[in-house]
């Protein structure tokens, strides 16, 4: 009965994240995302300076090389994106139990700054 359980549990969370990795995937590919990865400036200038160096590179090193380089930027990009998107929805859910209760709020900052209140 345990390993049903133990199994049912598994299932659960790889189904889950299984659907986590389907909505981040969606997220990432939406019209509004990519319109703020083609118009930010911030963005835009991080990617200006990208095509510099790489063109930089690009008198010293093999094009296959510096593909891969290309490459491995892109794949470092990809790895930071989901994890903060998750850390952006963790924080909202924070920000959104903590403004349900501001009495709670008050009473942990009246505590920290030693004004306790009862």
């Amino acid at each position: 009965y345990r390993q049903i359980i133990v199994n049912s549990y598994r299932h659960v969370i790889l189904t889950s994240l299984e659907t986590m990795d389907k909505i981040m995937g969606a997220v990432t590919q939406t019209d509004a995302w990519l319109g703020i990865q083609s118009s930010d400036p911030e963005i835009q200038l991080s990617e200006k300076k990208y095509n510099q160096v790489m063109k930089k590179i690009g008198a010293y090193v093999s094009p296959d090389l510096a593909e891969e380089l290309s490459e491995a930027v892109s794949g470092c990009i990809n790895a930071l994106e989901r994890p903060a998107i998750l850390y952006g929805i963790s924080l909202v859910d924070t920000v959104r139990a903590v403004a349900s209760n501001p009495t709670a709020l008050s009473k942990f900052m009246m505590k920290r700054t030693g004004r306790d209140a009862e």
